[in-house]
């Protein structure tokens, strides 16, 4: 389970163009739709200069988690927001430090 990420742009030499409202890097499991985490990225990815983000921690969820929500299923890293988020044109990437913790069942 995500604890907190950070994130590195390292720019190019073409700013990406963002589109939508509020799009963020989302950290969901595999195959879900829930933000386990988010991190805007207007003022971020559409920069011409390396930029980084400070730690942002996990989204509380609004209750337990099933079992059959999570166990067993990667993180994904998607562009979500709260329109159809769009990317384009940018040739910078980006680097992310994510802290998780695993939990054992027995």
């Amino acid at each position: 389970m995500p604890i907190r990420a950070a994130a590195e742009y390292v720019a190019g030499t073409t700013a990406y163009t963002l589109a939508g409202t509020a799009p963020a890097l989302t950290i969901v499991y595999h195959g879900q739709t829930t933000a386990l985490l988010n991190i805007l990225v207007t003022g971020f990815l559409n920069e011409t200069t390396d930029m980084v983000t400070p730690y942002v921690s996990a989204v509380s969820p609004s209750g337990p988690y099933a079992f059959s929500a999570c166990q067993n299923l990667g993180l994904d890293l998607i562009l979500g927001g709260t329109a159809t988020p769009v990317l384009t044109l940018g040739n910078g990437y980006v680097n992310l430090f994510l802290e998780y913790g695993v939990i054992c069942l027995f």
